[in-house]
């Protein structure tokens, strides 16, 4: 998006900013969700290091931020952010005096919240979490359809995945009902599935376009694998060449939902023919050495993407092209490019829809991503906080100058 930029000059005033692009742009809006100090990324050397010990100025020692709230106070070895009211804000004066966020681990995170630590947390899937988060007498579970996209990504360029049919027949062996409601049905979350790669439901244009191309079935799964060319043998599982249909699920360590989501695919598949190997490797290089664009070091894996209020523009590097920076299937679709460049340009909101459902088509078909639900938010909240806790898009764009405590 940024490529498209031509200038930004200032306007009337130093608030008023001239943004111009070179061609037209539906999107034009999100490179505006993130704007930092010049100072930060005039340099790729001030990109890559200015912050890497707290936000701090060019100086080392001034915090940056901005907004009704601005920073008072970083402790790093602690985990401790604290923000004070900015006595320069223009706009409605905040209701709360400090506003303190603590890094707690996935593991410690609901006892904290048990123990008056916090003041709202994700439950995260967990039925322990959920319990904990009702064991405090002044706490409630407050719901929101999510912004998460559980998904399954198969790596395209590795032996078992290369064949489209293939991945559409692994996809086609997975009962994505079964995954949704076993992650989410300990919180009490509806265990629907998710039926599209672009919008997530509640976003205009959401439609079901992967049921027609894989839904669940064994039979048609083992029969495109035999059409592919692959026999199931007497230990059912398929083999070509001399060689087993053998699918490494790599998954993170200290995750208990990757852990259940790929044993229950490892269940599943082997009926049509499938062998999954699940291979649990550190969380530390989970991103780092093994589910990278460069090396590829997996078959299978399961995590999520996030969805946006700029759902078309902010796919495309996740599917085109194929050596995009986040599409860790490394397989695509040739003629999404024009079809991405078709729908950025078109103004016509009911036409741009149109646009971006000929694109969902062409990425379910390719079948790199398998998506499986988007998980709805369920939060536990201490009850006299108000305008704070799950929200689909706004939890991005919290206006904390009305968060506070009702008395």
């Amino acid at each position: 998006m940024w490529e498209d930029v031509d200038s930004v000059k200032q306007g009337s005033d130093e608030r008023d900013v001239i943004m111009t692009f070179s061609k037209t742009n539906a999107d034009w809006a999100s490179v505006l969700t993130a704007i930092y100090p010049y100072w930060a990324v005039d340099t790729p050397e001030h990109f890559n290091t200015a912050w890497a010990k707290g936000p701090y100025a060019a100086d080392g020692k001034t915090y940056v931020s901005g907004g009704p709230y601005i920073v008072k106070s970083f402790d790093a070895n602690g985990g401790v952010l604290t923000f004070e009211k900015n006595p320069k804000w223009w706009g409605d004066e905040g209701k709360l005096d400090t506003i303190v966020f603590k890094t707690v681990s996935r593991d410690g995170v609901a006892q904290a919240y048990g123990n008056k630590e916090l003041d709202a947390f994700n439950l995260n899937g967990s039925a322990d979490n959920l319990k904990t988060a009702n064991s405090r007498s002044d706490s409630k579970i407050e719901r929101s359809l999510g912004t998460t996209q559980r998904q399954i990504t198969l790596n395209g360029t590795s032996d078992v995945f290369k064949d489209q049919d293939v991945r559409q027949a692994f996809a086609q062996a997975i009962n994505r009902k079964v995954l949704a409601q076993a992650i989410l049905s300990p919180v009490k979350s509806p265990g629907d599935v998710l039926n599209n790669l672009t919008y997530l439901p509640g976003q205009e244009g959401y439609q079901d376009d992967v049921s027609s191309v894989y839904g669940y079935s064994t039979d048609k799964a083992k029969s495109k694998l035999e059409d592919a060319g692959w026999k199931v043998g007497s230990d059912g599982y398929a083999t070509k060449g001399g060689k087993e249909l053998d699918v490494r699920f790599v998954i993170p360590s200290d995750n208990p939902n990757s852990a259940n989501v790929a044993q229950l695919v490892q269940q599943q598949t082997k009926l049509a023919g499938f062998k999954v190997t699940i291979d649990t490797v550190p969380s530390d290089d989970f991103f780092t050495k093994y589910i990278t664009t460069d090396g590829r070091d997996f078959d299978a894996t399961y995590f999520a993407w996030q969805g946006t209020p700029f759902p078309i523009s902010s796919l495309k590097s996740i599917y085109y092209p194929a050596d995009a920076g986040q599409n860790y299937t490394g397989v695509t679709d040739d003629s999404l490019g024009a079809a991405w460049d078709k729908a950025n340009g078109e103004l016509d909101p009911d036409a741009r829809i149109k646009d971006a459902q000929a694109i969902d088509k062409k990425i379910v078909a390719v079948a790199g991503t398998i998506p499986l639900f988007a998980e709805p938010y369920a939060w536990g909240v201490r009850k006299d906080l108000v305008n704070y806790g799950p929200a689909q898009f706004q939890q991005s764009s919290v206006k904390w100058q009305d968060v506070g405590y009702s008395k």
